[in-house]
C-alpha cells in the first residue's frame, strides 16, 4: 500500500510514531486475500473495530538525519510503501509485520512487528477471533524481530532515579475506539526521551500497551538508562499509580555508522 510522508514525517524526532500511523492505514490490506466477499466484511469489521494493539516491535533502518535528508527534496510528499504480512494468528490475537520501503526506490525505512487482541464489544475482554482458518491461510513465514527485543521489561526505579515527564491526552490523540491511538503512545514517549536529555537516534524498540488511556487523562512517563548508555527505559503512568503503557528502545551508536 502506497502513502504519502507529509508535516512532521521529515522530522526524525517524529519518525517513531510517523512509521505507525503508516502501518495502521495498512493494517487491513492481508484481509484483500480473503476470496469470500462476506467473511471478508466480517473480518473488516472485526478489526476496525473491535481489535486494540498488544505490543509493538520495531526496527528503523535510518539514522534521523538520514531520515531527514530522505525526505528533504520533497515538495509534495515523498511516497512510501508498506507491505504488510500476516505471520500469526492465535486464539484472541494475531501479528501483523510491515516492511516500510521509499517507493521509488524500494530503499528500507523500518520493520514493524505488531500483535493484535481481538475484544468484546465493550473492549474490555479478549474473545476468540472468527473466521480464523481464513486468516491463517493468510499467513507467510517471515524472520521476526522477537529475537532482537526482549518479552520483558525492566522494573521502574525509585521516583527519584528516573526524569518525570508530565502530559495529558488530547482528544485528537484518540481514534475511533475512543482511546489513545497506538501511535501517540510513540509520540509522548518519544517526546519525554527527547526532554530528558536522551535524543540519540532509535534503532530498535518495543512497546507495550497495558491500558487505554482516554481524552484527558493526565499521565507521567518516566525514563530511565538501561544496562548500557545504549539502552532507554520508559513507563507511562495514570493518575491512579497504575501503568498505561511502557517501552524499551536501544538507540544507535553515536560512534558507529553500522
Amino acid at each position: 500500500m502506497e502513502l504519502v510522508a507529509n508535516y512532521v514525517d521529515y522530522n526524525s524526532q517524529q519518525s517513531l510514531s510517523a512509521v505507525l500511523r503508516w502501518c495502521d492505514t495498512a493494517g487491513t490490506v492481508p484481509l484483500r486475500d480473503v476470496a469470500d466477499v462476506a467473511k471478508r466484511q466480517k473480518l473488516l469489521e472485526q478489526w476496525t473495530r473491535y481489535a486494540v494493539m498488544r505490543s509493538i516491535k520495531l526496527e528503523m533502518h535510518l539514522r534521523g538525519k538520514e531520515w531527514e535528508g530522505l525526505f528533504a527534496d520533497s515538495i509534495s510528499g515523498t511516497a512510501v510503501t508498506i507491505h504488510p504480512s500476516l505471520t500469526r494468528v492465535g486464539r484472541t490475537s494475531y501479528t501483523i509485520q510491515n516492511k516500510v520501503t521509499k517507493s521509488d526506490s524500494q530503499q528500507p525505512l523500518a520493520t514493524v512487528e505488531t500483535v493484535m487482541v481481538q475484544l468484546d464489544a465493550s473492549l474490555s475482554k479478549a474473545v476468540p477471533l472468527t473466521c480464523s482458518d481464513e486468516l491463517r491461510n493468510l499467513c507467510r513465514d517471515v524472520p521476526s524481530l522477537a529475537e532482537r527485543l526482549p518479552e520483558t521489561f525492566a522494573k521502574r526505579p525509585a521516583t527519584e532515579e528516573c526524569y518525570l515527564w508530565a502530559c495529558e491526552v488530547r482528544p485528537s490523540d484518540c481514534d475511533l475506539l475512543g482511546h489513545m491511538n497506538n501511535a501517540n503512545y510513540a509520540t509522548l514517549f518519544d517526546d519525554a526521551r527527547h526532554a530528558a536529555g536522551y535524543g540519540v537516534d532509535v534503532k530498535l524498540a518495543h512497546i507495550d500497551y497495558v491500558l487505554q488511556a482516554q481524552a484527558f487523562e493526565k499521565l507521567t512517563i518516566a525514563v530511565w538508562r538501561g544496562m548500557t548508555e545504549l539502552h532507554l527505559n520508559l513507563e507511562m503512568i495514570n493518575a491512579a499509580g497504575a501503568t498505561v503503557a511502557r517501552a524499551f528502545m536501544v538507540t544507535f551508536d553515536p560512534l558507529s555508522r553500522l
